[in-house]
């Protein structure tokens, strides 16, 4: 905890001497700018990344919620009216990320269709590269089916898009942490470097 406070008191007074430095004639943030290292900047920065990136992801539990909600409105319409019992469904999904990487969110629609040995089984419908079903996925279900996919699926589409953001904003993001770990590990290579010499020559 201590270091979290001691990391927010040192960007709270960057951030105080960036404002400070507005005014070219302060004398006082032109002698602390001199006092700042590239790493400490780099520092700062990498601090700014990894708080966005852990942004985005809370943002991307919240769009889970909220597709859950649509579901939850269709499949409860099931429930409640056992001899409305459609074809279609349809699956949430925010799968776990894997060594290190973010969890994916999934919104996929499926009928269950019998084959001819009268089996039951549940086909995923494809979307395509839209981020919109076409209304042609309703085909062949019931009335309230198609009413409530027409009223869902845009709703699940604009969810979709806000993801796609997500994972664009994220990416970039992740490169920019990446290129800035890898300055600061290089400003750590030269000082110890620098140190390995200055104690060579000291013997």
């Amino acid at each position: 905890m201590e270091s979290v406070d001691l990391q927010l008191r040192e960007l709270n007074r960057l951030i105080t001497l960036s404002k400070a430095s507005d005014d070219s004639k302060n004398e006082a943030a032109l002698e602390a700018r001199g006092q700042l290292s590239d790493k400490s900047l780099h520092e700062a920065q990498l601090e700014f990344v990894y708080d966005q990136i852990c942004n985005l992801q809370q943002e991307l539990h919240i769009l889970h919620l909220q597709a859950l909600r649509y579901a939850d409105s269709f499949h409860l319409e099931k429930r409640f009216n056992p001899d409305n019992k459609g074809n279609l469904s349809v699956r949430v999904r925010l799968r776990p990320g894997v060594k290190g990487n973010f969890a994916s969110l999934t919104i996929a629609w499926s009928k269950f269709e019998r084959r001819a040995s009268g089996v039951v089984f549940s086909r995923y419908i494809k979307r395509g590269s839209s981020l919109q079903y076409p209304q042609s996925a309703a085909n062949k279900c019931k009335q309230w089916e198609v009413e409530m996919f027409n009223v869902i699926e845009p709703e699940f589409a604009a969810i979709r898009k806000q993801n796609e953001t997500i994972g664009k904003t994220r990416r970039l993001l992740i490169d920019r942490r990446n290129i800035l770990l890898h300055k600061i590990r290089t400003i750590e290579v030269n000082e110890m470097r620098y140190k390995t010499s200055q104690l060579n020559d000291g013997t």
